[in-house]
């Protein structure tokens, strides 16, 4: 039986939906929307009951796709909702105390815990996670400030990209934070803003705001040789980071024309992809590929908020803007697992 089947059948006996939903944090009341997805934009999902107390800044859904965490200004920082068919449940309660504004947020691939990277000291969180919030885990030590937070695929490392030097921080993780790995042998030059690992594991990419703009290490445990840079350089800063399902092409976001950007990846950066023929109308945040990898998406700061693609060894032509608009800038996007 394949994974794929195999996670459609618990999400069935579960009462999650296994039908594809892409959900996007936004900037402005309501601060999320959701939608249906099938090779483009389906329904939109009815608004949650009680919002995210102010904008958004990114957002995922668990694993098991039982959840989704957004990460905000205000309030304590991040809100999480049960998910279903039927969309967003109540809203689980808070927990305490406040961390500020919520910036990232990572299940581990058992979805039983959260991590969050926040502007209030320690600045990197975790929490238990079983239908809602439970203990939080001793801080970590030197977290700097996480712009972006990720568990490894094995959920056994955890990584914050962050603006203070060495602009990367990672973990153990095994019911808490283990002592800091080394930095890696070759620094990044400036601060980093989202990571992201391949399936495998094997490798983690890390997108900055200077020349080279993508970084990529090996990853066994701690960060192995840094690859070189891509032949063909952004030209532009990067805001956002991913793999594609099958770990053979890299996606990132960019500030400037043409704001999206596609590597081939086989133990190093290859060609880069031809621009999609319609592109995305200004600066891109989160990134994201589908689980299947035959589509992608991008969050930007300008109308309409969101833009995908569907994905074959390059971009196709752009899916048709969603019916029932966002009505804001988006800075976060994401599929459900």
């Amino acid at each position: 039986m394949s994974l794929m089947l195999l996670g459609i059948l618990n999400s069935q006996a579960s009462g999650v939906s296994a039908n594809p939903v892409i959900a996007m944090a936004i900037i402005g009341s309501p601060y999320v929307a959701a939608y249906t997805w099938d090779a483009g934009f389906g329904t939109k999902f009815s608004n949650p009951a009680t919002a995210p107390a102010r904008d958004a800044e990114q957002l995922t859904f668990s694993d098991d796709g039982a959840t989704l965490a957004i990460a905000h200004e205000l309030g304590v920082g991040v809100s999480a909702y049960p998910w279903s068919a039927d969309g967003y449940g109540t809203k689980y309660a808070d927990f305490s105390p406040t961390i500020g504004t919520g910036k990232s947020v990572s299940f581990n691939k058992d979805s039983d815990v959260l991590a969050i990277g926040a502007t209030n000291a320690p600045r990197m969180h975790a929490f238990a996670f079983s239908s809602g919030f439970g203990t939080k885990y001793a801080d970590p030590s030197e977290t700097g400030s996480p712009s972006g937070v990720k568990f490894s695929p094995s959920g056994n490392d955890i990584v914050n990209t962050n603006t203070t030097s060495p602009y990367v921080y990672a973990y153990p993780f095994s019911s808490g934070f283990g002592t800091r790995y080394s930095n890696p042998a070759s620094l990044m030059n400036s601060a980093a803003t989202m990571l992201a690992f391949t399936p495998d594991g094997n490798n983690l990419a890390i997108s900055q705001g200077i020349s080279p703009y993508v970084n990529a290490y090996t990853w066994s445990s701690g960060f192995g040789t840094k690859y070189s840079n891509p032949s063909t350089l952004m030209g532009t800063q990067a805001y956002g980071v991913d793999f594609s399902a099958d770990g053979n092409d890299l996606l990132v976001g960019g500030g400037d024309s043409p704001f999206v950007f596609a590597y081939a990846w086989s133990s190093g950066f290859g060609s880069k992809y031809s621009n999609p023929a319609s592109l995305p109308p200004a600066r891109i945040g989160q990134v994201a590929f589908s689980v299947t990898g035959e589509d992608l998406a991008v969050a930007t700061r300008s109308s309409p908020g969101v833009v995908a693609y569907p994905w074959s060894s390059g971009f196709g032509t752009k899916y048709a803007d969603p019916s029932s608009a966002l009505g804001s800038n988006a800075y976060g996007v994401a599929f459900t697992q």
